[in-house]
């Protein structure tokens, strides 16, 4: 565990987990608005063991998986120690089936004795397209975008105020325990990336899949992607490659997705 250079009793820390580009959104918006303010990857946090953080003010973005947390951020969380009592806060970006998130968080920083103090679902467009065929519609996307501007204001300004805020704080109920768990089971035990191919007649040799890749999972072996099993199925591979030749099962001809105000050069500094 990294000692004391993680920690700054000024700043905000954003801790963000982003495949599409929505939660990298959502974490520039909420930086733009903080005087001190830090986005930090944490995939990358964790990977590198940077696990003892203090400030007065501590969040965590990500988007929901399965009506729960992705496994990255759950494995985070236990293994982050955050020093003395900061403001903690979630926001949870999702495609209209928000779950609960919260509870699982709590139910991890309890063992440090320390316990979200906000939490947050907001709604943006939904990008699941392997196995399924969720995507949102183009003007859907744009409604959707536009609602979420105020949701992400009013977020901001609870921030900025230090307030609590647990009416996103849903108990799971049966069935959405077992949307989770046959959701992870379905997506990691049997899809995951030994699924994922390139279409070696489109692909272009261009190293976007590996440049967006938040787990560092993808190497290049003679200019086409490898997948080397510590994927998280955040699907940014097959929804950033300009010539759509990254491919799952049932993905062929999906339209993709990722957040319009966010580049390729952004997402991969995550």
């Amino acid at each position: 565990m990294s000692n004391n250079n993680n920690i700054n009793s000024k700043e905000t820390l954003l801790f963000v987990f982003s495949g599409t580009g929505n939660s990298l959104y959502v974490a520039q918006k909420v930086q733009s608005h903080l005087t001190h303010s830090r986005i930090i990857s944490l995939s990358k946090a964790l990977s590198e063991q940077k696990l003892e953080w203090s400030a007065p003010q501590i969040g965590f973005i990500f988007p929901v998986y399965f009506r729960d947390i992705p496994h990255v951020v759950e494995k985070f969380l236990k293994n982050i120690s955050i020093k003395d009592n900061p403001y903690l806060f979630a926001i949870a970006t999702n495609g209209g089936e928000g779950g609960h998130p919260f509870k699982l968080m709590n139910k991890i920083l309890h063992k440090q004795e320390k316990k979200l103090n906000a939490g947050f679902l907001l709604a943006m467009p939904q990008n699941s397209i392997v196995g399924v065929d969720k995507l949102h519609k183009h003007e859907e996307i744009i409604q959707i975008l536009d609602s979420s501007e105020m949701v992400i204001s009013d977020i901001i300004e609870c921030i900025l105020q230090n307030q609590e805020n647990q009416k996103d704080f849903v108990k799971p109920t049966l069935s959405n325990r077992m949307m989770a768990w046959g959701g992870k089971f379905s997506m990691f035990r049997v899809l995951n990336d030994r699924k994922f191919r390139v279409d070696e007649e489109k692909c272009i040799g261009c190293g976007i899949c590996q440049r967006v890749c938040p787990m560092e999972n993808i190497e290049l072996i003679d200019k086409k992607p490898k997948w080397n099993h510590n994927c998280e199925c955040c699907t940014a591979c097959i929804h950033w490659c300009p010539r759509q030749a990254v491919v799952n099962v049932g993905t062929e001809g999906k339209p993709r997705y990722h957040h319009p105000e966010i580049s390729v050069k952004q997402i991969s500094s995550y």
